[in-house]
This record gives structure tokens, C-alpha cells and sequence, in this order.
């Protein structure tokens, strides 16, 4: 990851953090304690709808195509693994149990990374 885009979400994962800490303080007592990133005023985790909703707003806010909150994580795992993130990074990233799973699930992307990697493995075979 380039530094400045983790400089940013740095940035951004701190002031999100502290805005949360305000907001326990508002609540106090009532504040529902469940260690998450992202929550309700209240401490409360987010239901899945809601977030799936104003992710299809948001995307049709900026003119994107239509797709469902799992799209973009589905895509996140193929372009990551095109772009030659080890399966075993990305499995972790999605929080699969096994690495078993990503191949499963994501071995569409697998014929085009095969092909790539028997190229390079015979460049190195025949030129070195």
C-alpha cells in the first residue's frame, strides 16, 4: 500500500475514533460496548441493510454502475488476487477459515494468473 493512502485511512480510521469517543461520552452508561469500527450513535452495530442501502445510494449518487454491498467485496478479492496479492493475505483480509475457501471461491481468477505464472516460471527456466 502506498504511504500516502495509508497515511489517509490512517487519518481518517483516527478521527472516525475519536468522534466515537465522543460519542460514548454523550451516551455514558447507555453506550453498548461492543468493540466495533463502525456503529450507531449508540455504540450498537449497524444492521446490514441499512449499510446496504446507503451503499446503493452512494453508488448512484456517483453515476456507478448498480451492485450489491457483496459486489464490491468480491471485487476487492479478484482485483487483489490479479494483481498478485498472495491468496493467503487476501483469505486473511476476507476472514475466511481456510485459504481453502478464497481458492473456491475466487478460482475464476485462477486460469489467467496459471497461465501468467507458467510464462514466468519458464522465462526463468529457458533465459536464466
Amino acid at each position: 500500500m502506498r504511504a500516502t493512502c495509508r497515511s489517509s485511512l490512517t487519518k481518517a480510521l483516527k478521527e472516525w475514533r475519536r468522534q466515537q469517543l465522543e460519542e460514548r461520552m454523550e451516551w455514558g452508561e447507555a453506550w453498548i460496548d461492543g468493540d466495533y469500527v463502525f456503529t450507531e450513535p449508540d455504540g450498537s452495530p449497524p444492521h446490514p441493510d441499512r449499510i446496504s442501502d446507503r451503499f446503493r445510494r452512494l453508488g448512484s449518487q456517483l453515476g456507478l454502475p448498480s451492485m450489491p454491498l457483496h459486489g464490491a467485496r468480491h471485487s476487492f478479492a479478484t482485483i487483489a488476487l490479479q494483481s498478485g496479492v498472495p491468496m493467503k493475505i487476501v483469505s486473511e483480509m476476507l476472514g475466511h477459515s481456510s485459504i481453502r475457501v478464497t481458492a473456491d471461491v475466487y478460482s475464476h481468477v485462477s486460469p489467467g494468473m496459471s497461465a501468467e505464472a507458467a510464462e514466468v516460471i519458464a522465462d526463468q527456466m529457458f533465459n536464466a
